[in-house]
């Protein structure tokens, strides 16, 4: 029968806290970056004319128009989440 002190010994990991921190940094990064194709529109000419105002709509729920005032429309409002206008 095998002792407790002859079981092999956990490896110590050699990530540290900050290169786990600046991986998932750059990991969420690189997901806002792929999860954002409406941004690619303003890109390829995503401008959209209406009358003498330029506005770039990036999806149905925002909206920034060439005064730089930024439309964020939400279709639910307030079920239990606690969002407020």
């Amino acid at each position: 029968m095998a002792s407790l002190t002859s079981a092999p010994a956990i490896p110590e990991l050699k990530q540290t806290r900050r290169s786990f921190l600046k991986a998932s940094a750059i990991g969420s990064g690189l997901m806002i970056s792929v999860a954002l194709p409406g941004c690619a529109s303003l890109i390829n000419g995503g401008l959209s004319h209406a009358g003498d105002t330029e506005q770039w709509n990036s999806n149905a729920w925002l909206r920034i128009d060439s005064d730089n005032r930024i439309h964020f429309v939400l279709d639910r409002v307030e079920m239990g989440q606690g969002t407020y206008t």
